[in-house]
């Protein structure tokens, strides 16, 4: 490290820089110290009031922090992020007006700024200001769209004004700019709660969760969505999860209580109503609640008790008088339950409820007036309770007058209007007037609504003989004894259901003249399912693609014809003799126009994106013939993941009963073949092969036979499709049975393609080897195996490590064939990472919501597979190596470093003044070389990204050392010359430290110095995940963008490209950027390190701030060095390139193995 960068003179320079540093290790005390020294050497300086007030902030000290701001905004009228963060520090104070007035001052400094409309707008909405903030807000989106923190803010305030739809907009769209948020889901799940959308508010809960698995709210939320829809065994777990997380909160455990209730686990209940209890001794309802668990066990004392208990905290709760009333009556002590009922008639005299209740409390002690009068108010109340007029007529008919029994009768009569299936009730009408065949009638009718047909049966005939001529009673008793004989006995007509007809009328398919694709559906009989399938293709496939449904009808003996003849947008062929499955598929082919065909049975429903995905695999890859999707029984769980036939010439449906969210079953392989019921192939290869072989028909193997001939005749590839996913009811078309039936011919066609392929077979797993099920499935998906593990999945738009691991995968499975298993140790499937891997043929390892086994025990159930290794960074290796070396000792693990952390954190600690930090600082390079040595002895090979971390690494005896740099495409698009560019670029990931202390070193102590030469020229700051202090750089001339997924048009447009590093290790990915767009770089040693870049050949190199911009105001100001350095950036890119490091990778690996 150049000695001048280490300064040690006592100025307030020092110290801002200190504190800097400090700033950014997250020692605050220590950095608001230095600001404070930084006040006292320079009072008049705003930055040094500013970064103290920063500190003091986030120490919680807010009278000091809003005391610095307003100095530093004094000082420095014209500084935005001054009054922005006075703003901030008074809103937490509870001063809204005064900070909203800041927030329009950094407005109006910097009105092109996001976040401070952003926070302007969340002050308003606060103030209770709502339509401008609403309108603060957009503009803060209008500025910087891809920031999340406005969506949401945005969120808040159209909730409050009940715009709740678009609000939940504004929620989604923060979720995809910051999908690791996880409050974000949790305010998406409750507003979709509150929308009773219960079904997404559980998935949303469930991702909140996987990003904060230690949030104990989390789960209860959950657990109350999953109640809301039934799912109470769910909820349960979820609310028990909760309370191990917070033991002490009260409403977890009312709420699992209440749960457990409902399932009728009563003691696990009343366990958790006491330990609710514990926590809040005055809570009502948790007392009712216990009360209604007790009773439900016949504890009636006890439940008395917390009846009284509840009512004691409120004597107000209608329901808890009620249940205590309730409780005393059970024990026959209906005096008190009279006394208790008349105390919450109190409170609610119009309760229907209990005036009932009152009444049954004084039949019981046959004070039958009184209960007349109670029952009579409950039914002014409510008119149709039915249970009240019945209880009305038992007090009639036990009071026993004769006017009394016709009030009885009349009671009786009113309980079966408003409910006709009592049957208590009949036989109570039934006991008062005996002779009446209308009753045994009616009584006979309600008997068979509950499917008592034995006991109807004896009451149609008592009508019969009171009243032979009866047709109604004769009907129903016909009616029953014709149920247990075979319907249709006199002829074989079958009348069409109106819902068939309806449904077969309501189907829209998509139709083109000259299509892509033909979706051909082979049917005989099975209505119902055929029309199911069609059902799912009209919703499911995209409007972009030019598809025919060709449905051939192989001489069905039910509707099948005549319904389909009524389906809008299908092509119908009916088979006037049935020719079998084959047969049929062949003709439906031969009349088909499509460039494909996709083969599906009747007996599927197809979901969204299923044939676009299979369309996807062929126009990717010229070299697939045939492409399958993943069938998925109706219950959810799989039925086959692509074939697999064993060297016996049997099959497996690979997958089969297991989970179809497992990371196995969710990448695209070549397979051995897949299931004719959704099968897309070629239609140039399916007439190369003369169509399904015609020596298996009817059927079965035709399916595998053809998958066998596009691989082992025309050497294309057979490949599943996991993300086209179809429900199978499997064995509808053919049936279950071997033995009868088209499935007969399973057993006989199994022979005739064992004798056919026997010679191919011979290089097919057997299914007796204990490793064969793991390895069978991958059989052709690489010479070899190699398992690659980092923190999180290589998100190669955002940092330059992730982008070198993106593009080594793709020449581990493009140039070595090899099957990558790539296993995330943070488990997370971040999109569209995962996805684009799975599309590669990567497997990917995760967690998710439906599949919960950790990396670990994935990456150990893999491992007989494996051939080597691939780990990076120190922290995984030390985590994973000696796991592996233990359970496979052939594996060869290789130690892929990124850079040399320790290399980094020593050059950090160069650059620091003598004091106790530094010290601390010294322990931990020390402490990570160590470990980095450790790591490299135990190991096969080290791999580092430049010949400056090879030789390091070779001067302390580490000698199995290979160096893979990153990888850089040089890009071919033409951008503007010398003259039509403008401005300075840097480009970085934010969550680098090296970075965000080169950005605040160029904006605090470079740029200055160029604008005094260059004053009208910008800085534009890329890179995700900006933290505050990056962001508070930016001003007039210094922009901050956040991240951008294209970044192309930035490097083609701007003049100069700098990285300021000061510190860092390995090889700067931002540097081979620029390169790959011809953009002059002016770098550090640092930054430049590794890559064999000569000072002004091809790049310019400063240590020193002085120096720096001496740099690039000589390189935005001279065209003929700018056209010198852009005209070699592409020589020194050579060794960079993805085909010359492939072959330097592939040595590597041939020696290793």
């Amino acid at each position: 490290m150049n000695s001048s960068l280490q300064v040690h003179e006592e100025t307030a320079s020092n110290y801002f820089h200190k504190g800097n540093l400090l700033k950014q290790s997250g020692k605050f005390e220590e950095a608001a110290a230095a600001y404070q020294r930084c006040t006292e050497l320079n009072p008049d300086f705003s930055w040094y009031h500013h970064n103290l007030g920063e500190v003091l902030a986030k120490l919680g000290q807010r009278d000091g922090a809003e005391k610095s701001y307003r100095r530093a905004c004094e000082l420095n009228p014209n500084s935005a992020w001054s009054w922005h963060n006075l703003g901030e520090v008074l809103e937490q104070q509870g001063n809204l007006d005064e900070a909203v007035a800041a927030y329009r001052k950094a407005v109006e400094i910097y009105p092109d700024f996001y976040e401070f409309h952003n926070s302007l707008g969340k002050g308003l909405c606060l103030q209770g200001q709502l339509d401008e903030s609403v309108s603060c807000l957009r503009r803060a989106i209008a500025l910087d769209s891809e920031s999340a923190l406005p969506y949401q803010n945005l969120w808040e305030a159209l909730a409050r004004l009940g715009r709740v739809d678009e609000g939940m907009d504004c929620l989604r769209r923060a979720i995809e700019l910051n999908p690791g948020e996880g409050d974000l889901y949790l305010k998406l799940a409750e507003a979709l709660q509150g929308k009773n959308e219960f079904a997404e508010a559980v998935g949303y809960y469930r991702k909140a969760i996987q990003l904060k698995p230690d949030f104990h709210w989390l789960y209860y939320k959950l657990g109350t969505a999953l109640s809301a829809q039934g799912q109470w065994e769910e909820a349960i777990a979820s609310y028990s999860k909760a309370a191990d997380l917070e033991p002490g909160s009260a409403i977890v455990h009312h709420y699992l209580g209440h749960t457990l209730s409902i399932v009728q686990r009563w003691e696990e209940a009343i366990a958790s109503y006491r330990k609710a209890l514990d926590i809040v001794p005055d809570a009502a309802v948790v007392y009712q609640h216990l009360g209604d668990a007790l009773t439900r066990l016949g504890r009636w004392e006890q439940a008395v008790g917390a009846y009284r208990k509840s009512v004691e905290f409120d004597p107000n709760s209608l329901e808890a008088q009620d249940h205590l009333g309730f409780a005393l009556y059970q024990l026959g002590r209906y005096d008190e339950a009279i006394a208790t009922y008349r105390k919450a008639l109190d409170v609610a005299p119009n309760s229907d409820v209990v005036s009932f209740h009152l009444g049954d409390a004084m039949a019981a002690l046959q004070r039958w007036d009184e209960a007349i009068v109670n029952y009579l108010c409950a039914i002014d109340i409510k008119p149709n309770l039915s249970e009240v007029h019945h209880k009305l007529g038992d007090v009639f008919r036990q009071r026993g007058t004769n006017s009394d029994l016709d009030q009885a009768y009349q009671c009786y009569c009113k309980t079966i209007e408003l409910n006709s299936d009592d049957i208590e009730v009949y036989h109570k009408l039934l006991s008062l007037k005996p002779n009446e065949p209308e009753l045994y009638l009616q009584l006979g009718k309600a008997l068979t609504q509950v499917n008592k047909n034995d006991e109807a049966i004896i009451f149609f005939q008592i009508v019969l003989q009171m009243k032979p001529e009866s047709v109604e009673a004769s009907k129903y008793l016909q009616d029953i004894l014709d149920k247990r004989k075979i319907v249709y006995e006199d002829n074989n007509i079958e009348i069409v259901p109106i819902n068939q007809a309806k449904i077969a009328q309501q189907i829209v398919l998509p139709y083109s003249h000259n299509p892509v694709v033909s979706v051909i559906i082979p049917v005989f009989n099975k209505i119902d399912y055929t029309l199911k399938c069609l059902r799912s293709l009209q919703g499911n496939i995209s409007l972009d693609t030019e598809v025919e449904i060709i449905v051939i009808n192989d001489a069905s003996q039910d509707q099948t014809q005549f319904l389909l003849e009524n389906v809008r947008g299908l092509r119908l062929i009916n088979n006037t003799k049935n020719l079998g499955f084959i047969k049929s598929c062949n003709k439906a082919a031969d009349s088909s126009h499509g460039k494909y065909l996709c083969f599906l049975n009747n007996d599927t429903e197809v979901r969204q994106g299923w044939l676009e995905s299979l369309l996807k695999v062929m126009f990717l890859d010229k070299d697939v013939g045939a492409v399958g999707s993943k069938l998925i029984y109706p219950n959810g769980v799989l039925q086959e993941a692509g074939g697999v036939i064993w060297s016996n010439a049997s099959g497996w449906n690979y997958g089969k009963m297991d989970n179809p969210d497992a990371p196995q079953y969710n990448y695209v392989r070549s397979v051995d073949y897949c299931s004719g019921a959704s099968l897309l192939v070629r239609k140039q290869v399916f007439e190369d092969l003369d169509g399904f072989e015609k020596d298996f028909c009817p059927a079965y193997y035709e399916d595998t036979d053809l998958c066998f001939a596009i691989r082992n005749k025309l050497g294309l590839k057979v490949v599943y499709q996991p993300k086209s996913e179809v429900i199978h009811y499997e064995g509808i078309t053919s049936g279950t049975s071997t033995t009868t039936g088209t499935k007969s011919y399973q057993e006989i066609n199994a022979i005739k393609f064992q004798n056919k392929w026997q010679h191919t077979l011979e290089n097919h797993l057997s299914s007796g080897h204990a490793d064969n099920p793991l390895k069978a499935p991958r059989r052709l998906c690489g010479e070899k195996v190699i398992l690659i593990v980092d923190d999180s999945l290589p998100c190669y738009d955002q940092d330059s490590g992730g982008n070198r691991l993106y593009q080594l995968i793709k020449i581990f499975k493009n140039y070595l064939n090899y099957h990558v298993i790539f296993a995330p140790d943070r488990a997370i499937k971040e999109e569209p990472y995962a996805s684009e891997l799975q599309d590669m043929g990567i497997e990917v390892l995760y967690t998710c919501e439906n599949y919960a086994h950790s990396i670990e025990e994935q990456i150990k159930e893999r491992l007989p597979l494996v051939n080597f290794a691939w780990i990076c960074r120190p922290g995984l290796n030390q985590k994973y190596a000696s796991m592996i070396r233990n359970y496979n000792a052939n594996i060869k693990i290789i130690y892929d470093t990124v850079d040399l952390h320790y290399v980094r954190l020593k050059r950090l600690w160069e650059l620091l003044p003598i004091s106790q930090e530094k010290d601390e600082q010294a322990k931990e390079w020390q402490g990570t070389q160590e470990l980095e040595l450790s790591i490299a002895r135990f190991v096969d090979l080290t791999v580092t990204v430049t010949e400056v971390e090879k030789t390091i690494l070779r001067d302390q005896s580490i000698s199995n050392v290979a160096v893979i740099p990153n990888i850089h495409q040089p890009n071919e698009v033409l951008g503007k010359n010398f003259q039509e560019r403008q401005d300075i670029l840097f480009i970085g990931g934010y969550k680098h430290l090296p970075n965000i202390d080169a950005v605040e070193w160029l904006c605090q102590s470079i740029m200055p110095k160029v604008w005094v030469h260059l004053p009208n020229v910008k800085v534009v700051l890329l890179g995700s995940h900006p933290p505050l202090a990056v962001q508070q750089l930016a001003i007039d001339k210094v922009i901050v963008t956040g991240y951008v997924k294209d970044v192309s048009s930035f490097f083609l447009s701007h003049k100069v490209f700098v990285a300021p590093l000061r510190y860092g290790a390995g090889m700067k990915g931002k540097i081979g950027q620029s390169l790959e767009y011809g953009l002059p770089i002016v770098s550090t040693t640092v930054g430049a390190e590794g890559m064999g870049l000569i000072h002004s050949k091809s790049v310019l190199i400063a240590d020193t701030a002085d120096g720096f911009a001496e740099q690039i105001v000589q390189l935005y100001t001279s065209e003929r060095l700018w056209n010198k350095l852009a005209s070699a950036s592409q020589q020194a890119l050579t060794p960079y390139t993805p085909e010359y490091v492939q072959v330097q990778l592939a040595k590597v690996m041939e020696q290793l193995s």
